[in-house]
């Protein structure tokens, strides 16, 4: 599923693009098909990590091979401020216990002038999750939050 379009986010060459949870890597294949990126992603899933790095370097439509997929926690991001053009936050706030150090961390890594794209799950599908399942919430890795759409302006 793609959360993101990422056709309309106006990326110039040599953008330097972070998808900050970036699971299986779904936006960085389509970020892939963007010729001269720099596209980094992060995750705190080793086995996802791999399984993605697999698919970046078997993709056919790939322009962009300049890309890095590595470790990392949210809220102690590897890199200097100002890193990055553009960072996708898509489907992963919800999973972070401080997400306001989350989004303090991607706004510090942020260049002035960047875009910051994020999405999280929406209210009413997340409500009847959490009413049918009372475990929902709990599991490991989990969604512990639901958010309002006010609270993401």
């Amino acid at each position: 599923m793609i959360t993101v379009e990422i056709d309309k986010l106006d990326l110039k060459p040599d953008s330097v693009v972070l998808d900050a949870g970036c699971g299986l890597g779904r936006h960085l294949r389509h970020l892939a098909r963007i010729p001269d990126l720099k596209i980094f992603g992060i995750d705190k899933n080793t086995w996802a990590l791999q399984e993605t790095a697999k698919s970046m370097d078997t993709q056919p439509d790939a322009r962009s091979k300049d890309y890095l997929v590595s470790i990392a926690d949210i809220n102690r991001l590897p890199f200097a401020n100002a890193s990055f053009d553009c960072i996708i936050c898509s489907e992963v706030l919800e999973h972070i216990p401080d997400h306001q150090k989350a989004i303090q961390e991607l706004d510090r890594i942020l260049k002035p002038n960047g875009t910051l794209v994020v999405s999280v799950p929406r209210y009413f599908a997340e409500r009847i999750c959490w009413f049918i399942s009372r475990d929902y919430h709990n599991e490991e890795g989990g969604h512990i939050r639901i958010y309002r759409k006010k609270q993401l302006h």
